[in-house]
């Protein structure tokens, strides 16, 4: 059974190769499908017509105001955001049923398993904010690495009082065939990751940037102790190996 309250928004480009598996997996569960596409040239417009219920087309914005300008034309109470690369699973559209029925938070956060290269990487599986009350949050304006902020501009946390935790998985199905293919689109982010720093002077998670462009020590810590935090949180306390 669908629930008229909720409504799932998926922005596009080019994605013939993987929206239909999207959003089949979301018909029962979501009378208002949501597509927002920023100029595809394959007929990702022609699958998203046959199975959302609304499709749009829009200039590209950057992840965050695209995401926005989805939740502007949603209907529903509720909004769950879903990659045209990812899939609802039958067990985590009951638990969103179920949840929705008597919801206990304005927020709350799914686990992500992503497959990558063919296989599941459980062991690095992280939690993205994906489903919220529609009047109770929205994206903030970043190019890339955008977050979900209440509607006075604070972030949502996770732990945070009004947000919870599902349990089941939200299954990611990565583009990348290649490693190649991998770090050509990490270079993209990481570009647009920097230019929102520089505007901003905050990191993704809203963090102060502290780095000095006219000090070599203050460029290459910023650049190296990130960068070693990261390998050790992924490769061994996450058993990224």
């Amino acid at each position: 059974m669908s629930s008229p309250s909720l409504s799932v928004v998926t922005i596009t480009k080019n994605e013939e190769a993987h929206l239909a598996r999207a959003l089949r997996s979301v018909q029962t569960l979501a009378q208002d499908r949501v597509v927002i596409d920023s100029g595809s040239t394959d007929r990702t417009v022609e699958i998203a017509k046959s199975l959302a219920t609304t499709v749009v087309s829009h200039p590209w914005e950057g992840f965050g105001p695209q995401k926005n300008f989805a939740r502007s034309h949603a209907s529903g109470t509720w909004i769950l955001h879903v990659d045209a690369d990812e899939e609802v699973s039958t067990a985590l559209a009951e638990e969103i049923r179920r949840v929705l029925r008597l919801p206990t938070f304005d927020f709350y956060w799914l686990p992500i398993t992503t497959e990558f290269l063919g296989r599941p990487l459980r062991h690095l599986q992280g939690k993205n904010l994906r489903l919220f009350r529609r009047d109770t949050g929205q994206w903030d304006g970043k190019q890339v690495h955008e977050q979900i902020q209440r509607m006075d501009g604070r972030r949502v946390r996770l732990g945070d009082p009004d947000s919870g935790v599902l349990t089941t998985s939200l299954i990611h199905h990565s583009h990348y065939q290649t490693l190649a293919a991998y770090r050509a689109r990490q270079e993209q982010y990481s570009t647009a990751d920097a230019e929102d720093m520089l505007v901003s002077g905050r990191d993704r998670v809203g963090r102060q940037v502290r780095v000095n462009p006219r000090n070599p020590l203050s460029v290459l810590r910023f650049l190296t102790e990130r960068a070693a935090k990261q390998f050790l949180r992924k490769f061994c306390v996450q058993r990224g190996f």
